[in-house]
């Protein structure tokens, strides 16, 4: 398990280069994208794989982005996407269009819908993360969308 927790680091890490993230902040997002593999490996030997583990892992990426961004004063998408990028099914999207090009259609139809279920899952778990985080740290930061303390009413 340490060696694919390592490697989920060393794969966010390749990305947030690849990306051309600034050094000083690439090996956050090997963290972030490593912690959610452990995550996703907590749930059992196929942890990785399915529905929950893809929500569990953007939800971890979320979580973790969002913290992150506020810690070294950057946009959280320097650390989501290198940390999300190695849970694209994009695998299971390249073996549903092999599918389809060999006439097995519904076999196609079947791992198209279930890469297009495991992307959804990931957009979930970010969006439900940043939804839930971003008003909750602009409260404590007391700026943004967060009620005043002072007047009762919306920020700026």
């Amino acid at each position: 398990m340490i060696g694919s927790v390592f490697g989920a680091f060393l794969a966010a890490l390749g990305f947030a280069l690849l990306y051309q993230v600034p050094l000083n902040q690439a090996w956050v997002s090997g963290v972030v994208g490593a912690a959610a593999w452990w995550a996703t490996s907590q749930l059992g030997p196929d942890g990785t794989r399915g529905l929950l583990g893809n929500f569990l892992a953007a939800l971890t990426v979320g979580v973790l982005g969002e913290l992150a961004a506020r810690w070294r004063r950057a946009p959280a998408s320097l650390f989501m996407v290198p940390g999300i990028i190695a849970f694209v099914p994009g695998f299971e999207a390249y073996r549903a269009m092999v599918a389809v090009l060999q006439n097995h259609l519904l076999s196609g139809i079947e791992l198209a819908v279930r890469a297009l279920m495991s992307a959804a899952a990931l957009g979930l778990g970010l969006a439900v993360a940043t939804a839930v985080l971003r008003p909750v740290l602009s409260g404590w930061a007391g700026g943004g969308a967060a009620i005043s303390r002072t007047s009762g009413k919306g920020g700026d």
